[in-house]
């Protein structure tokens, strides 16, 4: 399971702290905060509501493990790697396809004998109804999967890593993997934020591997080498944060920011830092409906 190169290649982007004696906690009482954030070069404005607040002149991967550190990738934060074989992406996209289509035909809608991923925001148009299925097919997803396939992702990473990893948080009862779908203009994205701002999301590593209709104007977005930034470099608000009039569970950078989409082709998968900065997988593309696979893997435990 070796990595891409050329994706390496991208630049890392760097932020120097501000003055030191910035306290943990400190907030900026200013409540709205508009921003643009390019991705790929693309401008996207983010009105963001809430406290503002910066942390202190340290990195949090420095407090905790760090399962980058020992990569080649380390200063970049992430890295693409081949890594699903035939067989096991056959599975996913098939579970997705079986829950996707159970999941419209139980709100009311025919998605058709034909149905075609990419077709998804033409039949399901309606938010009420989209977030419906989404509950649904998220919920029947890892229930469909065969704990075979899960074990064999742990087993890919943990070789591409030289170290075993495995996708069972061990603080938490979480599920091992989520299905994303973003459809084309439509706020079905995170805010740009670091897994790392909630606790019990750090000390691992998150995967992001392409199922349908991911491309360079749909797929996840990152700032490399952002997993190193003190924590006074970037204003953000706490979690719970309010974006473009939604409500996400996760907080929100609310400075203008440049990102990348490293855009993994099919049968590759994107492993990252979770103290990178990264969300704002916006879909672009004027059709196509984007299904990912997201997993998180942490430091397999000796009692395993």
């Amino acid at each position: 399971m070796a990595p891409v190169p050329p994706i390496l290649n991208m630049p890392i982007i760097s932020r120097m702290p501000l003055a030191q004696g910035v306290l943990i906690g400190q907030t900026d009482k200013v409540m709205r905060h508009e921003l643009v954030v390019k991705v790929d070069g693309a401008s996207i404005p983010l009105t963001v509501d809430g406290e503002a607040l910066r942390g202190p002149n340290t990195t949090l991967i420095g407090e905790g493990d760090d399962l980058t550190g020992d990569q080649p990738w380390a200063d970049a934060g992430f890295t693409v790697l081949s890594f699903l074989t035939d067989d096991v992406l056959s599975e996913l996209q098939n579970t997705v396809l079986d829950v996707v289509k159970s999941a419209i035909q139980a709100v009311g809608s025919d998605p058709g004998p034909n149905f075609d991923p990419a077709d998804y925001a033409a039949v399901v148009e309606d938010q009420a109804t989209h977030m419906s299925v989404v509950e649904m097919a998220r919920a029947n997803f890892q229930k469909n999967l065969s704990d075979d396939v899960l074990d064999q992702i742990d087993r890919h990473v943990s070789g591409g890593l030289n170290f075993e990893v495995e996708s069972r948080n061990p603080t938490t009862d979480r599920p091992r993997c989520q299905l994303r779908i973003a459809r084309p203009g439509r706020p079905d994205f995170n805010p740009p934020h670091k897994d790392a701002w909630i606790e019990h999301l750090r000390n691992g590593l998150n995967l992001y591997a392409p199922l349908f209709g991911s491309n360079e104007r749909t797929s996840l977005a990152l700032v490399p080498g952002s997993h190193l930034w003190a924590e006074n470099a970037i204003s953000r608000t706490r979690s719970g944060a309010i974006v473009n009039g939604l409500k996400f569970n996760v907080p929100s950078v609310v400075e203008d920011l440049e990102m990348v989409r490293p855009n993994p082709p099919p049968k590759h998968a994107m492993l990252f830092s979770p103290y990178i900065i990264h969300g704002l997988g916006v879909n672009l593309d004027v059709k196509q409906t984007r299904f990912s696979l997201e997993m998180r893997f942490w430091r397999k435990r000796a009692d395993r």
